[in-house]
């Protein structure tokens, strides 16, 4: 790991989020990379590219993890662009909705058309959003939902609070270096 950490350039992850539309991505991502919530609901057409760096420690050094994070449009008329932008992820977060149990049911999908593209297992992390409001989801749902696609990980969090974003991500960055040992 010493020559990553004197060679930042080696710790740029291209990283997946998916879901259905209105699940949150595209303001858990800005929430991420920008520290702002936006009340107005845009939804991402095809996909929108922001990038991330942050420092951060690894096995007892300061690293700078730089994440490209590919928030990719949920809506179906773009499932055939999907391949493409799966191409060369390094990690994956699928993005349901806790207050929309409809938005779990569809992870299988996200989930398997990712991998008819990509050729090998990356990261993967559920993330449960919106848990600032009233839901009906229990712990052993989002356990068997994150079994379910392969994530070693799952977090409820909320794009408007912050709560759980950046231990996500940075939960990301950790299980990315480790496996690149």
């Amino acid at each position: 790991m010493e020559d990553a950490t004197d060679d930042t350039s080696g710790l740029k992850f291209k990283v997946l989020v998916l879901g259905d539309w209105a699940v949150g991505k595209t303001s858990l991502v800005r929430h991420f990379v920008e520290k702002k919530f936006y009340e107005d609901y845009l939804p991402t057409l095809g996909v929108n590219i922001l990038v991330k760096d942050f420092p951060m420690e690894f096995r007892g050094e300061e690293v700078t993890v730089t994440f490209a994070l590919w928030d990719v449009a949920g809506q179906e008329v773009f499932r055939p662009l999907l391949p493409t932008y799966h191409k060369s992820a390094s990690g994956i977060y699928f993005v349901a909705d806790l207050t929309r149990l409809q938005s779990f049911e569809s992870l299988e999908l996200w989930h398997r058309d990712v991998y008819r593209t990509l050729d090998h297992p990356v990261p993967t992390i559920l993330l449960a959003n919106k848990c600032d409001l009233d839901y009906w989801v229990d712990e052993s749902f989002l356990a068997e939902s994150a079994e379910q696609i392969g994530a070693f990980s799952y977090f409820k969090t909320s794009a408007n609070t912050g709560e759980n974003v950046a231990e996500a991500f940075e939960a990301m960055a950790t299980r990315i270096l480790e496996e690149m040992e």
